[in-house]
């Protein structure tokens, strides 16, 4: 077999010096292999440049295979998360509360939580007064099988100098909550009470001469309570949220 040795494609002297009766004497299997390999180098170029087009489209089919893995790996990485940790529903329901809040006019507010064990205090905003954790001693504000079985939450809000308004939260049940308010005033300039959930009316009645107010089978949800007398009112909202 004739061997020959292959022309280097950077040796410009190679081509450009030789004549058409030089090139006549190149071994065929050389030119063969030139034309072969001049072949290949163009059909790599242009695939190169319609795979550059394709993924440069949004409609291409790369562009939607593509998309269909990242939406497949973006599901596997949720599924997993989820399988792994779940949200507790009382937390979306107080993250939709907070997101509601800042939507609209700030106002004072209480949040507790029921759980199974009892209630638990998340946090308050009174903005014009200061509102103050009591350790949880439950007194007699119904009976004493509720009191006893029941934990309760309480809360005592400095209005004035020597003037206290307590608010207690015990447990009724697993899904409702049992509010006590008592005004510890000098002299109460309230005189009218309402209860309103999702601004539907529930309650609305004097204040009696206890100065005490009782509301029961409170649920999940925004209650706001409004006090009223003569050229005065207060108002707060009391958020109830079930685990």
């Amino acid at each position: 077999m004739e061997k020959y040795e292959n022309p280097s494609l950077d040796d410009d002297a190679f081509f450009s010096e030789k004549t058409s009766e030089e090139y006549s004497e190149i071994s065929p299997g050389a030119w063969k292999q030139f034309l072969n390999t001049e072949e290949v180098v163009f059909r790599s170029i242009h695939q190169e440049n319609n795979f550059y087009l394709e993924k440069l489209s949004s409609d291409s089919l790369f562009a939607q295979k593509q998309e269909k893995a990242d939406i497949h790996k973006a599901e596997m990485a949720l599924a997993q998360k989820s399988d792994t940790f779940t949200l507790p529903e009382y937390l979306k329901n107080y993250v939709d509360l907070e997101l509601n809040r800042q939507t609209e006019i700030e106002r004072d507010s209480i949040v507790v939580k029921l759980f199974k064990q009892g209630t638990k205090f998340i946090q308050s905003t009174f903005h014009s007064s200061t509102l103050e954790i009591l350790p949880q001693v439950v007194t007699s504000v119904r009976s004493a099988g509720i009191a006893e079985r029941m934990p309760a939450i309480l809360m005592e809000e400095e209005v004035a100098e020597e003037d206290k308004i307590t608010y207690q939260i015990i447990k009724e049940s697993q899904t409702q909550a049992y509010l006590s308010i008592n005004f510890n005033m000098k002299k109460n300039p309230y005189t009218h009470v309402t209860l309103k959930k999702n601004d539907r009316m529930l309650f609305s009645n004097s204040i009696n001469e206890h100065e005490m107010l009782n509301f029961s089978g409170l649920g999940a949800g925004i209650y706001s309570i409004e006090f009223m007398g003569e050229n005065i009112t207060k108002s707060f909202d009391l958020k109830i949220l079930v685990d």
